[in-house]
């Protein structure tokens, strides 16, 4: 453990949830139009993730190689579905998995390493905490 920390400044109006090793920060901070989006922050810089076409969204994982997980409204603010988000898109966790064994992916919450991440999903009516792993 180290004896003391450097401050780093990210600013305000943000909320960091997760850094990986490479010092990238992900969260949540306000769009232009006030609404809630994903952004990342490195460098001094922020950039905003997009959604998964609704008004908000939220990232809460970051992992080495820099794949972000998260949660967004989708069009419309239908649904709140979990996301992942590499090399530039964000995807749909839900278009990710086997939609007949009855899951509906809510929110991503981390991802590690290997590429697994732990989400809320909810089956039958019934919120759980599940882990998503790369096939």
């Amino acid at each position: 453990m180290p004896r003391d920390y450097e401050v780093v400044l990210l600013g305000a109006g943000r909320v960091m949830h997760d850094i990986n090793d490479a010092g990238v920060c992900i969260g949540d901070g306000t769009g232009a139009d006030g609404s809630t989006r994903a952004v990342t922050a490195s460098g001094g810089r922020f950039a905003e993730l997009g959604t998964l076409g609704g008004s908000a969204s939220s990232a809460r994982g970051i992992n080495d190689a820099g794949v972000i997980v998260g949660g967004a409204l989708t069009a419309d603010d239908r649904d709140h579905h979990g996301f992942v988000f590499a090399q530039g898109v964000m995807r749909d966790l839900n278009a990710l998995v086997d939609r007949r064994l009855g899951w509906e992916i809510i929110h991503a919450l981390g991802i590690n390493n290997r590429g697994e991440i732990v989400a809320i999903a909810c089956r039958d009516g019934v919120d759980h905490v599940v882990v998503l792993r790369p096939r």
